[in-house]
């Protein structure tokens, strides 16, 4: 059994923390292509898992995101939500789940609703 390429990992763990910050942080690639200075087609080919970085390039990104270059290359795992987090999400009232909204929103259309590969609409009551 070979071992995982360490340099695909890197690329991987980097891919996806460099989306989550910057979704994290609201940002676009542009904007956050413009606050540290690294082309906004380098931005997207490491959101990518493409291309060779230089150590300065991931220094202006991760200051530019509030984190550090460690924190961009670490393995990503999902943090679970604090106990504040859970707290504020229960007070949230007006939260709505998916299935409740596409019932409201086929209620309010009269334009069928399609699956999501588009091939064909949905029919919410076949069973398959």
């Amino acid at each position: 059994m070979a071992l995982p390429n360490p340099i695909a990992r890197l690329n991987e763990a980097l891919r996806i923390n460099l989306v989550v910050l910057r979704a994290r942080a609201g940002l676009s690639q542009a904007a956050l292509a413009k606050r540290s200075g690294v082309s906004r087609a380098i931005i997207s080919e490491l959101e990518q898992g493409r291309g060779d970085v230089r150590l300065t390039t991931l220094a202006r990104v991760a200051q530019a995101l509030g984190a550090t270059v460690n924190e961009l290359l670490e393995p990503w795992h999902p943090r679970p939500p604090t106990e504040d987090e859970l707290a504020r999400r229960a007070r949230e009232d007006d939260f709505i789940d998916a299935e409740t909204l596409l019932a409201a929103m086929d209620e309010r259309t009269t334009t069928p609703r399609y699956s999501r590969r588009g091939r064909r609409p949905a029919n919410p009551g076949a069973v398959r």
